[in-house]
């Protein structure tokens, strides 16, 4: 009894407070004077390729909002053949303003509905309206979409060949450099070294190191570049054939204080054949795209490494060029410039200079 008559005061006490509120204690939104954006995320985007179609997460390519221009892009584009014209996205505005897209053929502006897709293929309007109705800003939203292939390698002929490295004196072949390094073959077939900075070229190599016996002695070629996750530290490669065998062997200098230090050392395959790269005449080697690449024998053919010429495979992404005359060429070279184009700067068995450029579409990209 003493409970019930506890219950029946506390719903008279809130019976009582409900009784007393006025019309000015009920809550009313806050308005705001606000008209901008703040992000807009895209959605799923479908891609159709070969007449096949994928479905890929869009929202993770950043729109990009410029608060002084009113322009909203993703300034990395959404791959090749994305279908524009059916684009969600959700947009979220400053303290609750509304958005209105105008329409393509009109100046009518109704009111967005992110579920529905929109037709990106040009630039469309939004128009933001404040909360408290008292004002708006337009904003131009852009859906950026790569027109190229990312992975196709294009080429094409040039007159000259800007890579015309003469052998220095006294040495039989110039290999190639490392950060504070040059390399070269003595013509008694040593390898040589020399600091940028210095004049005299020492032998690099010693005769008396253990795996002598498998230095090249045919087609040597070399490349350097920086080792990934560490700083100042660059691989240089350098492989030749030796009794008809592929023969690589790897120095990895740290120029850390501008003294650079490394040792040479055979990389041993023992009887592993997997993934070994074929005895190839006129070798050239060069780092291109995160892999080493090889060319050589009859040029048909590019081999790619991707641990630091342990293992080789044939490259299905790089290819030759289309119009390459295999058949009347009697040596090459390749090289990559700082703007990561590949030239293959060759010589026909007539004797004349023939230069191929080529770059993938992605890699010419501004980022």
């Amino acid at each position: 009894m003493k409970q019930t008559k506890t219950i029946y005061c506390i719903l008279a006490a809130v019976l009582l407070l409900v009784s007393c509120k006025s019309d000015e204690d009920y809550w009313t939104p806050t308005l705001y004077g606000d008209a901008a954006i703040k992000t807009v995320t895209l959605g799923k985007v479908n891609r159709y390729i070969d007449g096949e179609k994928f479905t890929i997460d869009a929202s993770s390519y950043a729109m990009q909002v410029n608060a002084l221009t009113h322009v909203v892009e993703n300034t990395d584009s959404l791959p090749i053949y994305t279908d524009a014209a059916h684009i969600v996205c959700s947009i979220a505005t400053v303290n609750n303003g509304t958005a209105y897209i105008k329409s393509l053929t009109e100046e009518i502006f109704t009111l967005y509905n992110p579920a529905d897709s929109i037709d990106f293929r040009q630039p469309r309007t939004f128009r933001i309206v404040s909360s408290d109705n008292s004002g708006h800003n337009d904003y131009t939203i852009k859906i950026n979409v790569h027109k190229q292939d990312g992975d196709q390698m294009v080429w094409k002929m040039e007159p000259l060949s800007p890579w015309i490295t003469p052998n220095p004196a006294g040495m039989k072949q110039y290999l190639g450099d490392s950060s504070y390094e040059e390399y070269a073959l003595s013509m008694d077939g040593d390898l040589m070294a020399k600091r940028k900075d210095g004049v005299a070229w020492v032998q690099d190599l010693s005769e008396d190191n253990e795996d002598i016996d498998h230095f090249p002695t045919q087609d040597i070629a070399l490349t350097c570049y920086p080792m990934t996750m560490a700083d100042s530290i660059d691989y240089v490669l350098l492989v030749g054939t030796r009794d008809g065998k592929t023969a690589v062997w790897r120095k990895v200098v740290d120029n850390s204080n501008k003294d650079p230090l490394g040792f040479w050392s055979y990389m041993n395959r023992n009887s592993d054949t997997i993934g070994l790269l074929p005895a190839l005449t006129n070798l050239s080697i060069v780092y291109y795209d995160g892999v080493v690449l090889a060319f050589g024998g009859d040029y048909k053919t590019i081999y790619e490494s991707r641990d630091n010429g342990i293992t080789w495979k044939v490259s299905s992404r790089i290819t030759m060029p289309l119009g390459f005359e295999y058949d009347n060429i009697d040596s090459m070279t390749a090289y990559v410039d700082d703007e990561n184009f590949l030239w293959l700067c060759c010589t026909t068995k007539d004797g004349i200079d023939v230069i191929w450029k080529g770059r993938l579409n992605r890699l010419g990209w501004e980022k």
